[in-house]
């Protein structure tokens, strides 16, 4: 989770808003020789009040080859592939679906935009603070493997950098 999967958390977060809660569980380890976990499962709830869905796996024999976070709230579903190539909404207004075909893991944009941050002396679209953010999900994930159950997030402090 700490490594690829906080990727996802931003995503997540970037769609469907700061998280609240958490709830983490893993299936058992299939990479015996990896010291970190290969699979967690995470479910958010969100400040609005809609529903997040994480799942990120190396290790799952069988799991679909496509695997995509999702956020539910009152007025429809939106599917994300974790990998960047789709995503999908589902909404009381209709579907729409969407293909990236270029740059599909988004490397060529962050690398785009680091380098516009510098040359421009401005903070990059993703922050420190952001990243903060992200770091808290991803740590309350970790809590909740440990205790076996959800987790509470403390609401960020809209002064940068601070928690309340």
């Amino acid at each position: 989770m700490i490594d690829g999967g906080i990727h996802y958390v931003n995503l997540l977060r970037q769609c469907g808003g700061e998280v609240a809660a958490v709830y983490a569980l893993r299936p058992p380890q299939t990479i015996t020789e990896m010291e970190g976990e290969d699979s967690v499962s995470l479910l958010a709830r969100l400040r609005s009040g809609a529903v997040g869905v994480l799942v990120n796996s190396i290790g799952t024999p069988g799991i679909a080859r496509t695997q995509c976070s999702s956020v539910s709230g009152s007025e429809g579903t939106l599917f994300i592939d974790n990998r960047g190539r789709f995503l999908l909404l589902r909404a009381r207004r209709g579907r729409r679906f969407r293909v990236f075909l270029r740059d599909s893991r988004g490397h060529g944009a962050m690398l785009r935009e680091f380098v516009a941050a510098i040359r421009d002396r401005r903070q990059p679209a993703t922050t420190g603070e952001e990243g903060r953010r992200d770091l808290a999900v991803v740590l309350a994930a970790y809590r909740s493997l440990a205790l076996g159950r959800p987790v509470e997030l403390s609401a960020p402090d809209p002064r940068p950098g601070g928690f309340t």
